[in-house]
């Protein structure tokens, strides 16, 4: 992927949301600050935005605003397209995911 000017490794992975490939469920997600008002014109959205202070996973998101995970991850697709979020792939598929990582995702599962 292409590396700009001024772009962290959280911003060089917005690419396949905006492509229009699927976040997976341990997707971790953060609110870029200071929120701009036009990306909370919806309530669902500034909901996402608030949790999303901190880093939370898509299905943490899922199951805390009680939606699906497909709808929580369009909302997410949607927000990291206006670069309102920033968004953190798994880790290496060789490396597996972490242990606080499998917990925090259980913990939202929970909350479905």
């Amino acid at each position: 992927m292409e590396m700009y000017p001024g772009d962290s490794a959280a911003t060089t992975v917005l690419a396949p949301v905006i492509t229009g490939e699927r976040l997976s469920m341990e997707t971790l997600v953060v609110s870029v600050q200071p929120i701009m008002p036009a990306d909370q014109a919806d309530p669902m959205n500034r909901l996402v935005l608030e949790l999303c202070k901190r880093s939370h996973s898509v299905a943490e998101i899922a199951g805390r605003l009680q939606l699906s995970v497909s709808h929580a991850a369009s909302l997410i697709s949607s927000l990291a397209q206006r670069r309102a979020v920033l968004v953190y792939p798994q880790e290496s598929v060789l490396d597996g995911p972490s242990m606080a990582l499998m917990l925090r995702v259980l913990e939202g599962l929970r909350n479905l």
